[in-house]
């Protein structure tokens, strides 16, 4: 039996993979007799460990930050502001963990670079630290079109990430195309990081896709569902576009289910593009699996992925899939058999697509029947918690 630490600087719960990863994890572990904590955000200036059990105000830590470690983050800042929050972050992040204590576990697993990086200056010299790479701020920074890779910007980001990866003795990443990625981009040691795909819950999925749920019904519409963030990398403003094309068919309507800094241009763009009886914004919803019930095609137009819970958890609800051929997805989504791939930032694709599966019924059901059948043998929890626990007994022991 291991005594585990599942650390992770974003909020939880929340919506979104990373979430999703970190409850189902966390019980699968249990159920296997593993002792393991949460440290996680709770709000802005909030951490807790194991959901609000404890909890640790970081507003007393962040006036604490010694002069020169404030000097550094101004230094930084005038490079880029990005960098202000994110090396704050880093040192509060570390000293909330020291408050917690880390002497008792053995094994740390971070949830992205940054995490690691904190929690390696803090951490007992003989406890691993393995991470996970859900993403990578710098390639979300490129796609969202913050940063260019010509500017020096990027190319400090790249070696400020770079130094991060190298502070963790250990990498899981979901998919091969994120091992590549790391590979290439940040000249990590292919034998530093292992390919463990997520998995579900199936049982717990499919008894809340069976749960009451309010939504907006018209029997009369074919009911598009994307599940996503409102944030650039999203793609949602191709989408829209491409839900103007498909005014030309009658009867559908999209539910965008998330909510985000964007929002506010989203729902601009609805206006714009004439889309008010098309398109609802739902807003951050706790029970996704049922909406998936409901619906008859998802639609994923994001510009990055890595192994999205979203196309796990519209397969595993037997519904065809419109996604974007980025990252991960192609070895998720077999086109033409499993769902139907677009190009990035591909407004007509997605359009061609959708229209498709609108207008051919008998062609949704046999995409979403044959998804569903590969992941029920593909996106099995037990084997996602076997091989997890085998690379932490690894560098435990090594």
């Amino acid at each position: 039996m291991m005594k585990i630490l599942i650390a992770s600087r974003f909020k939880y719960p929340n919506i979104g993979g990373v979430s999703a990863y970190i409850s189902q994890l966390k019980h699968g572990l249990e159920r296997k007799g593993h002792k393991v904590d949460l440290l996680a955000r709770h709000s802005i200036s909030r951490f807790f460990l194991n959901e609000h059990h404890h909890s640790f105000d970081s507003r007393k830590l962040q006036y604490k930050l010694k002069p020169e470690i404030q000097k550094r983050i101004s230094q930084l800042a005038r490079l880029d502001p990005y960098f202000r929050q994110v090396e704050t972050d880093r040192h509060i992040y570390g000293d909330v963990a020291l408050a917690f204590g880390l002497e008792q576990y053995d094994v740390i697993y971070a949830q992205d670079i940054q995490t690691a990086y904190a929690l390696s200056f803090v951490k007992p010299k003989k406890t691993p630290l393995i991470g996970m790479i859900h993403g990578t701020p710098i390639y979300n920074r490129l796609l969202a079109g913050e940063i260019n890779s010509d500017s020096q910007v990027y190319k400090f980001s790249v070696n400020y990430e770079s130094k991060a990866i190298r502070s963790c003795d250990l990498w899981i990443v979901p998919s091969e195309w994120m091992k590549n990625f790391m590979v290439e981009t940040f000249k990590v040691a292919a034998n530093k990081l292992m390919v463990v795909p997520h998995g579900m819950d199936i049982e717990q999925f499919e008894a809340k896709m069976d749960e009451a749920v309010h939504f907006p019904h018209d029997p009369k519409k074919t009911v598009i569902v994307c599940p996503a963030r409102l944030t650039k990398v999203k793609g949602h403003e191709h989408l829209l576009e491409a839900l103007a094309k498909l005014k030309d068919t009658p009867h559908w309507v999209c539910w965008l289910i998330g909510d985000g800094h964007l929002e506010k241009e989203l729902k601009t763009q609805v206006e714009t593009l004439g889309l008010k009886d098309h398109v609802v914004f739902l807003g951050y919803q706790n029970n996704v699996p049922a909406l998936l019930k409901r619906a008859d095609i998802v639609v994923l137009s994001s510009l990055q992925e890595n192994q999205p819970f979203a196309v796990m958890e519209a397969q595993l609800a037997g519904k065809p899939i419109v996604a974007t051929a980025v990252g991960g997805i192609p070895e998720m989504i077999q086109d033409k058999k499993t769902g139907l791939l677009a190009p990035a930032k591909s407004a007509e694709g997605l359009y061609t697509n959708l229209k498709r599966l609108v207008n051919h019924k008998a062609l949704r059901n046999s995409l979403g029947t044959n998804g569903q059948e590969w992941a029920m043998k593909k996106w099995n929890l037990n084997r996602m918690i076997d091989e997890t626990i085998s690379v932490f007994q690894e560098q435990l022991h090594s």
